[in-house]
């Protein structure tokens, strides 16, 4: 399965979620900014939504895309 979720929305998310932790805004757009680099290179080398059977659309519920 690939889950597929503009960077924006992956970015919030994850802004989101981390601030709980207390470290500032800035840190925090770091290393979002850093991992959203990394996976760029990952998407490139690996090409994962080409060898996944179903592609889901991260911005919407799941139980709306897949039937368990």
């Amino acid at each position: 399965m690939f889950v597929e979720t503009p960077k924006t929305t992956c970015l919030q998310r994850g802004l989101d979620r981390d601030r709980a932790t207390g470290k500032p805004e800035e840190e925090l757009r770091g290393i979002w900014e850093g991992w959203l680099e990394g996976e760029d290179a990952y998407m490139l080398h690996d090409d994962p939504r080409h060898h996944a059977d179903i592609i889901v659309d991260g911005t919407k519920p799941f139980d709306e895309q897949i039937r368990l």
